[in-house]
């Protein structure tokens, strides 16, 4: 089954870290599965959610590296793309924030 067709018959996708990591950073092995995924949700033909967990790990090393933009992109897909989390309530983008000395990851 392709991933056109795949997604095709879905309405809802979780999308974990690995994914998420690999369309930011532009993997090659994966870039025009994800780039299908992430226009469809762009479109709205396709509704993500992620979890507070996802965010977490997908800062880790930006934040640990002190790679601003990097941490950035993260946070501007997952916070700017409305992409949900399935858990409302999380202080994790306050303390990615407070661990990076900024005012705020998305701008």
């Amino acid at each position: 089954m392709t991933i056109e067709v795949w997604l095709g018959r879905v309405r809802r996708v979780f999308l974990d870290t690995a994914p998420i990591i690999y369309y930011v950073e532009k993997n090659d092995r994966y870039a025009a599965l994800l780039c299908e995924v992430f226009d469809r949700i762009d479109r709205e033909a396709l509704t993500a959610v992620t979890s507070p967990i996802t965010l977490a790990e997908c800062l880790v090393v930006p934040i640990r590296l002190r790679k601003t933009k990097l941490a950035r992109d993260f946070g501007d897909l997952l916070f700017m793309a409305a992409i949900p989390s399935s858990c409302p309530s999380s202080r994790t983008p306050l303390h990615a924030q407070r661990s990076l000395g900024q005012d705020t990851i998305c701008r």
